[in-house]
């Protein structure tokens, strides 16, 4: 069998080029080895169609045998898939520059957002701390809170009631003898 049947019947004729960078990134022995990994053996025989197909040929194709035509194929192209891996090679390192670019900016781009936040944060700390300094201290004095100066008020409310108290009693005492009504209050008119 030639290299091309070979070609033909275990990668069902296809582009090399393609078969090359998909098996092996452009590198044609290693496409062919990573093939042959994949493709199902068994005891170094290569399968062709169904395994009772495989075993009823006179000679079943060995691995071996495959390994060589499917290299010896692809040199005797090479003419045919050289510019095209050439050209899958440079989209590739395109894609990765692309990529390696992407994954810059956004690194880039996260940082920034992070100095701009310490920033603001810093700016805010720096307000709130203007803020609180503008704001009138109060002076630590020796004398005790405005509750207690209150004191003095209180006290004072006790005998007032007790005064209203004592002259509401007087106002009924009176009224209770006499029916008249009672004498001014002081500062009261009658």
């Amino acid at each position: 069998m030639e290299t091309k049947t070979y070609w033909e019947i275990f990668t069902n004729n296809q582009d090399p080029a393609e078969f090359i960078w998909y098996y092996g990134q452009g590198d044609s022995i290693v496409a062919v080895e990573n093939f042959l990994t994949l493709y199902p053996s068994f005891l170094g025989i290569m399968r062709i169609g169904s395994w009772k197909e495989t075993f009823s040929s006179e000679v079943p194709e060995h691995k071996d045998t495959v390994r060589f035509a499917l290299r010896l194929h692809l040199e005797d192209t090479r003419e045919s898939w050289g510019k095209k891996i050439e050209e899958l090679r440079y989209l590739q390192m395109q894609q990765v520059a692309e990529e390696k670019a992407r994954r810059e900016a956004e690194a880039l781009a996260a940082a920034v957002a992070k100095v701009e936040e310490e920033a603001r944060e810093r700016d805010q700390i720096a307000v709130n701390e203007e803020a609180d300094s503008s704001a009138p201290v109060p002076e630590p004095t020796d004398h005790v809170p405005a509750a207690a100066d209150n004191l003095d008020t209180v006290a004072q409310v006790p005998a007032e009631c007790a005064q209203l108290s004592a002259a509401d009693s007087q106002e009924e005492a009176f009224s209770d003898s006499s029916g008249d009504s009672p004498p001014p209050r002081d500062g009261e008119q009658s």
